[in-house]
């Protein structure tokens, strides 16, 4: 599949201590105010920049829509549901078809903006190229799982990491094939 790909999915999120990307009740509070004590934004304009589509499930998509209308509306946007979604963004009932076909398109590298479950579906088909995760210094104790559903086991090889004054730390890992 490696040959085949004309763009990476990168998995670009944050997450708890104890491995949830949302807390109980799909919580997100815990994500609010944290600043890195210079005003940066913890790389997140850097990686923006380097994407062209926006990939996710549906409840990460009805999320990023109670905050903007037409979220990363400058990006192509692919939003995995069993049923048509609401709002502007393309719809797909098959997230590994359609991430396949998409890799093989030319462009820049494609953000799995979200959940857990799509991110497990993706890594177990083999269609996950790198994840950063910023880490938050927050045990949430359950929520929605930083990877769920994983088929097999995937090792993954650090890249880079940083770390922030105010407890928070990020790690880019590459998916080892």
């Amino acid at each position: 599949m490696a040959g085949d790909k004309a763009r990476r999915v990168v998995y670009y999120v944050a997450s708890s201590l104890d491995g949830y990307i949302a807390g109980p009740g799909e919580s997100l509070d815990w994500l609010g105010g944290v600043d890195d004590g210079g005003g940066g934004d913890y790389g997140h304009r850097e990686f923006y920049d380097s994407i062209d589509t926006v990939i996710m499930g549906r409840r990460s998509w009805e999320i990023a829509r109670a905050f903007e209308a037409s979220p990363y509306a400058d990006k192509r946007r692919v939003v995995f549901s069993r049923s048509k979604v609401s709002g502007d963004a393309e719809w797909s009932d098959d997230p590994v078809g359609t991430t396949r076909r998409l890799v093989r398109d030319p462009g820049r590298n494609i953000w799995l903006m979200g959940g857990g479950i799509i991110a497990g579906l993706l890594a177990s088909e083999g269609l996950l190229d790198e994840m950063i995760d910023t880490v938050h210094p927050v045990i949430l104790g359950s929520g929605v799982p930083l990877f769920a559903g994983v088929t097999r086991r995937i090792d993954m090889r650090l890249i880079t990491s940083r770390t922030w004054k105010n407890g928070l730390w990020q790690g880019t890992y590459a998916v080892e094939v």
